[in-house]
């Protein structure tokens, strides 16, 4: 009779498990190393898809900008987006904007126009006069919906400003930060009285004159950022240089510590702004955080107006990625037509992302060239990205 050596077939089969674990650990770290790496290996404006005809929140009575939505607790979808009545002028958003909110089954809508989240209040109060740039996150079961505001008397529709005229400089120099928090995403939302981020008092400071264009996410360890911008004081109504910095937060509510340091800096120091309209977001697994800029002078694009994907590990220091283009030269509709950029380029993005963080949608601002006027109509569209293309 043979015998049989059971510690060599044990050893023997030992081996074959653990190289079996090796093989599957392998795969499972190459699997893992391969994931996708916001503009690593192709541009965010390669994976893009006409966009479909109703992909649109538009009202021929009212010029539609900022938009931001968040997938809420009930399993919908809820849209805050500023409007202002179009017969007012593309810039009189500074006096006559307001937020509005849309709820919708599908994460491209429809939207169902619902309420105003933040209706007016008094003439004397931070944010009596109009309600602008809404900027939504969820956080612990709540609703928390940052927005710019300023004070003045609140206007009709019929009782115009002038452009960039001493009216118009003096409510623009009021701009704050507030932010309103609710239970449900219809509302009753509770706003502060005060802001949540103020200009700064020292007259030298980046952000003496006034804070805008707020952008918040739930960081690393849990903190709150937010990027904001700030303008200078320059002894003129229309102040001086635009800087963006960053602020950080244990709770979304506040309070902000601000850092001062100065991010998004343009390679021309004299430039007097090089990027507007940040989207950020922590990607939990890389450990680093992605915002999506205006490249206001082309400085990371190279094109003038378009939309750079910047990253950072701190929120502090930002460089742009590989390949930072977000959206293509050209947007094409699905009717074959294309967006002509040389009207208005896209502003105020707004991504968002399935369970997965792959990117679905892109929400952006769009204007119209009609009869002559730059912007005489705008409305807030839904980019979509290719649903074939890489996964998180």
């Amino acid at each position: 009779m043979k015998k049989i050596h059971f510690r060599h077939s044990f050893q023997c089969l030992s081996f074959s498990l653990l190289m079996s674990g090796a093989l599957v650990m392998s795969i499972f770290a190459s699997c893992n190393s391969s994931r996708f790496i916001p503009g690593e290996k192709e541009a965010l404006a390669d994976m893009v898809s006409p966009i479909p005809m109703n992909n649109v929140q538009k009202d021929s009575a009212w010029n539609i900008w900022c938009g931001t939505m968040v997938k809420g607790y009930d399993g919908k979808y809820h849209l805050y987006y500023s409007r202002w009545p179009r017969r007012a002028g593309h810039e009189s958003w500074v006096s006559h904007s307001q937020i509005a909110y849309a709820v919708a089954d599908k994460p491209e809508g429809p939207y169902r126009d619902v309420n105003v989240p933040l209706p007016v209040y008094n003439d004397t109060a931070w944010d009596g006069a109009m309600a602008h740039n809404p900027y939504a996150i969820t956080v612990g079961g709540k609703y928390y919906l940052y927005y710019i505001a300023t004070k003045g008397t609140r206007l009709a529709a019929t009782d115009k400003i002038v452009p960039y005229g001493e009216e118009w400089w003096k409510r623009r120099d009021s701009e704050r930060i507030g932010v309103a928090v609710a239970d449900n995403p219809a509302g009753p939302w509770k706003r502060m009285n005060v802001p949540v981020l103020d200009n700064s008092k020292e007259d030298t400071a980046f952000d003496a004159m006034c804070v805008a264009n707020p952008a918040v996410c739930v960081g690393r360890n849990g903190k709150i950022v937010m990027l904001y911008k700030g303008v200078c004081k320059n002894g003129t109504i229309h102040g001086g240089k635009v800087r963006f910095s960053v602020a950080f937060a244990d709770s979304p509510a506040g309070p902000f510590r601000k850092t001062y340091e100065l991010i998004f800096q343009p390679k021309d120091r004299k430039a007097g702004m090089v990027a507007e309209d940040p989207f950020l977001w922590y990607d939990k697994k890389l450990d680093k955080y992605y915002a999506i800029t205006r490249d206001v002078i082309g400085q990371f694009t190279g094109e003038v107006g378009g939309l750079a994907l910047l990253q950072s590990v701190d929120a502090i220091h930002w460089v742009a990625v590989k390949h930072p283009k977000v959206v293509p030269t050209n947007l094409k509709w699905t009717d074959g037509t294309v967006f002509d950029k040389d009207a208005s380029h896209i502003e105020r993005p707004f991504l968002y992302f399935d369970k997965s963080g792959r990117p679905v949608l892109l929400f952006g601002a769009m204007g119209e060239k009609h009869n002559g006027i730059e912007r005489e109509h705008s409305f807030n569209v839904r980019i979509p990205f290719i649903s074939n293309g890489p996964i998180f």
